[in-house]
């Protein structure tokens, strides 16, 4: 008696949606853009400035007492007028600032308004040390969205212009209100994390404006690099984790302790404090490093189970970007766990230090720790060491981050379920990406400033998935180990630089020495998408004996362009690769042969995530029984669709 086999259909069926797309594409033309190489942009001056602040924590209070000297040079050919200042904390101070309007706070009840306990920064005085009084200048602007009440950018007008190449020292006293956690930054009982904490000076460009826009959902920050001195005094129950290194601990004769962090060339400062956090303390050693590199975990009770996944994860990751693109170059990384109840403040990066929550699964079916770990360490390195601008370039981090992810999951799971992982199904961050990418529906372009995006979605679809998508499409296309080659000389070339798109985009085409502004025209600065299709196939008998057939294949580009290679393959088992490089929106193969045609398939190796509709990509000489068969599949594609909503 025969055994019957499993049954794996739907599985398989689950398997393959990640590939196919059903839905029609509008065709459009290949961008004729000209090469970013001629073009010219305001460029970010590359400033280092010194923050040194020290601020008491009165948890019971929930409260903050801030004191913040900056000292700036003017390193532009302008004189300059006025300051600009981040004032994040503000963006908590009711339901209609910018950043809670974007997160639809104005929706809930009075009810609700009345029992949410809001923040924000006051400013009890701001000046120039041995200059101008500035405090009765102080005037709120909202330079995005003109929106009265948001407060999260402070204008000063200075009596006497900073001149070129002049210093000044800015001192600053202030009281933050910290909020209950509902976006990155507040407290939760007695749980805090602390990020957008303090004043922080705007960008000065090159042309002398300020870049310094208002706290949106959608955008992650821009600032200088900055050398840091950071005092925190807080009661001696709670442990503390912070960017930068411990110098000193000082115990005070109030039993509080103060810490007081250090550290040069980065361009923010946060921290997290908890009287429950449970640290474990190891050290590392990269390629590339002289010295050890200490990592410090601090979990919560929550988090007690998961030690292994998060130093095993962090640990890979180091080591990748050390071997591959250059050594963590700080001496500390800090990994924090919050509370349950301190959640919202996860999945967060700032310099030296990086935020992970996660909700745990009934089951191991995935590895949203590992993924997040390894995706938030990759922040310190695009967004943190590179310095881009996540305001208005947030591809430059999120994508090329992306990037990583699949390339790191890759390694670190050892297998294609680098991303869900049960017994008989597997899916890759490859093609967990893709599919992401997939479901973007906005017309969006993916370069533009984060918050003009037409909703969330549509900017993580773009400045993440289809941005990183992209690349990896080109890395296949170059090969693998180049476009690693690449991001190297490109993260060596900018490191603490803040590089723009169009750095990119030249970087890219002198490492290879090709153009290839066309993919980043078509995919970045434009909305195009890619679709290509093969249109027909045909198979003409032209000779009798010896038999000599007419085999003609149409391939046609609905949207988009990028090179492919189309396998041809004929009913005596010849197979014929032709690569299509031209930049045309059709192709017509005309081969004679002694074999009819019996399929032809569009990128055969699956190289072009990027491409959205895989299932127009082949094409075969029906017969009956092949009519009948197609019929199945596609009745299996719809039906894969709908299964998709349940399982992804």
């Amino acid at each position: 008696m025969t055994k019957k086999k499993p049954f794996i259909p739907i599985l398989v069926i689950l398997f393959n949606l990640l590939f196919i797309n059903l839905y029609p594409l509008p065709s459009a033309k290949i961008s004729k853009k000209a090469s970013h190489s001629d073009q010219t942009s305001i460029q970010p001056l590359e400033t280092i400035l010194h923050y040194n602040i020290e601020a008491q924590l009165l948890p019971l209070e929930k409260k903050l007492l801030g004191s913040t000297t900056i000292k700036w040079t003017n390193e532009s050919k302008y004189n300059i007028t006025s300051l600009r200042f981040h004032l994040y904390y503000n963006a908590f101070a009711n339901e209609k600032t910018t950043l809670l309007s974007e997160l639809k706070y104005f929706a809930k009840t009075e009810h609700e308004l009345e029992n949410h306990q809001f923040g924000e920064i006051k400013i009890n005085e701001i000046r120039i040390v041995e200059g101008e009084e500035l405090t009765p200048k102080m005037e709120y602007i909202s330079p995005d969205d003109q929106n009265l009440h948001d407060k999260t950018v402070m204008e000063v007008r200075l009596k006497e212009s900073i001149k070129p190449d002049q210093s000044i020292i800015i001192k600053i006293n202030y009281v933050l209100r910290i909020p209950e956690i509902i976006f990155k930054s507040g407290q939760v009982e007695d749980f805090f994390f602390m990020s957008q904490w303090y004043p922080q000076l705007g960008v000065l460009q090159s042309d002398g404006s300020w870049n310094c826009h208002q706290y949106h959902r959608d955008s992650d920050f821009f600032a200088n690099f900055s050398n840091y001195e950071v005092a925190i005094t807080l009661p001696e129950k709670f442990t503390i984790g912070a960017t930068g290194n411990l110098e000193k601990k000082i115990k005070n004769a109030d039993g509080t302790y103060t810490f007081l962090f250090m550290e040069k060339n980065i361009h923010d400062f946060a921290w997290a404090a908890y009287p429950e956090f449970r640290e474990i303390a190891e050290k590392i050693k990269l390629k590339g490093n002289r010295e050890t590199t200490k990592i410090v975990l601090l979990l919560s009770p929550d988090d007690q189970n998961e030690k292994t996944q998060y130093l095993e994860s962090l640990k890979f990751a180091m080591k990748y970007y050390a071997e591959n693109i250059f050594p963590y170059p700080l001496k500390k990384i800090t990994l924090v766990t919050p509370p349950l109840k301190g959640i919202r403040s996860g999945n967060q990066a700032y310099p030296g230090l990086i935020c992970i929550s996660h909700l745990k699964p009934l089951f191991k079916l995935s590895m949203p720790i590992e993924l997040r770990t390894i995706h938030e360490f990759g922040h310190q390195y695009w967004y943190g060491f590179i310095g881009t601008d996540e305001v208005r370039e947030a591809w430059l981090d999120e994508g090329i981050n992306a990037f990583f992810d699949m390339e790191i999951m890759e390694k670190f799971s050892q297998n294609s379920k680098s991303h869900i992982n049960w017994i008989l199904f597997g899916v890759s961050i490859d093609q967990y990406y893709r599919w992401k990418y997939l479901s973007l529906q906005s017309p969006d372009p993916v370069n533009q400033y984060s918050w003009k995006f037409v909703n969330q979605a549509s900017f993580r679809g773009n400045a993440i998935y289809k941005s990183g998508v992209l690349l990896r499409s080109l890395g296949n296309h170059v090969g693998r180990k180049k476009m690693i080659g690449f991001f190297k000389f490109y993260a060596k070339r900018f490191k603490i630089k803040h590089p723009t798109t169009i750095d990119f985009i030249n970087a890219f085409n002198q490492f290879f020495n090709v153009d290839y502004s066309w993919a980043f025209d078509q995919f970045i600065n434009d909305k195009l998408s890619l679709d290509q299709s093969v249109f027909l196939i045909e198979s003409t008998k032209i000779n009798r004996n010896p038999a000599k057939y007419r085999n003609e294949i149409i391939c046609m580009r609905r949207e988009g362009y990028f090179p492919v290679e189309i396998l041809i393959k004929l009913k005596d088992g010849k197979e014929i690769k032709y690569y299509w490089n031209e930049r045309e929106n059709w192709k017509k193969i005309i081969l004679e042969n002694d074999s009819p045609l019996d399929h032809v398939i569009i990128d055969p190796q699956n190289k072009i995530p990027l491409d959205k509709n895989r299932f127009n990509n082949s094409k075969s000489i029906k017969t009956s029984k092949k009519r009948l068969k197609n019929m199945a599949v596609k009745l299996g594609l719809y039906f894969q669709n709908l299964l998709s909503l349940v399982f992804l």
